[in-house]
């Protein structure tokens, strides 16, 4: 009998496979691609699976990116510490947005338009010639 670290550990080891992320990045795009035959009333294992291999595409993301190298898929422990630190900054990133931030005038702006911030304005010019 599975504990469920072990399991979980299985899990984490599928999602992490090319195969298995070619059928997730698939199944998004297309929906002839299943992962499950069932469509509806997932167990818990399934939802894990899915989440997993969100994470792990996330992931693959990044490094391609090149927001983070490729060493942190080598081991679980920097897996789960930058999965940590991208929670923290997108909890900061909300915080901030909650937080209006106060903005000067740039000399452009006259006091009449002080208020108005990332109006866009368009001047037309007629060409010579």
């Amino acid at each position: 009998m599975f504990n469920y670290d072990t399991l979980s550990s299985y899990v984490k080891k599928l999602a992490k496979t090319n195969y298995w992320q070619t059928l997730y990045a698939s199944s998004k795009e297309a929906p002839s691609y299943k992962l499950f035959k069932n469509d509806t009333n997932f167990t818990c294992l399934q939802i894990q699976f899915i989440n997993e291999l969100g994470y792990y595409s996330s992931l693959y993301m990044d490094i391609a990116m090149g927001e983070v190298s490729e060493i942190v898929v080598n081991n679980e422990i920097y897996e789960d510490a930058y999965y940590y630190y991208k929670l923290l900054n997108r909890k900061r990133e909300i915080q901030n947005k909650k937080t209006p931030q106060q903005q000067a005038p740039t000399k452009h702006q006259s006091k009449g338009q002080e208020s108005v911030v990332g109006k866009s304005e368009w001047v037309f010019t007629k060409v010579k010639g």
